[in-house]
């Protein structure tokens, strides 16, 4: 597609193309560099979110209870960014909002999700 937006055909038509593909190589490999980094910078800031290990007690049904309890707008960013694994930027476009706002409703949706697991768990060991 790249080649075809060109307005003119360039000089070595397969070296331009091993040039894109390496680009784009490049651009995908930085990406997950940066997509990985910040999922465990996430895992350590959130404690037990995303360890494998979770307690019995947090079964998917709770989890998807409490999720639900969001704000459509809270939902959404949390199922974009965990299952989608999209990044903020990406986000903040999906949502029409800036990166900054997109980071500070997730967060704020996970903190009020643990909330409300942490609320009902004290409640049913009382």
């Amino acid at each position: 597609m790249d080649l075809a937006k060109q307005e003119c055909e360039p000089v070595n038509v397969r070296a331009w193309l091993f040039r894109c593909v390496r680009f784009r190589a490049l651009n995908m490999a930085g990406q997950d560099a940066r997509r990985r980094k910040h999922h465990e910078a996430a895992a350590s800031q959130t404690g037990m979110w995303f360890q494998d290990d979770l307690d019995a007690s947090l079964r998917a049904e709770e989890l998807t209870r409490v999720l639900h309890e969001l704000n459509e707008h809270q939902r959404e960013i949390v199922v974009a960014r965990i299952w989608g694994e999209l990044t903020f930027e990406e986000i903040a476009s999906l949502v029409s909002s800036s990166t900054s706002a997109v980071h500070r409703q997730y967060h704020a949706a996970l903190n009020a999700m643990q909330d409300r697991l942490s609320t009902q768990q004290s409640r049913t060991t009382s």
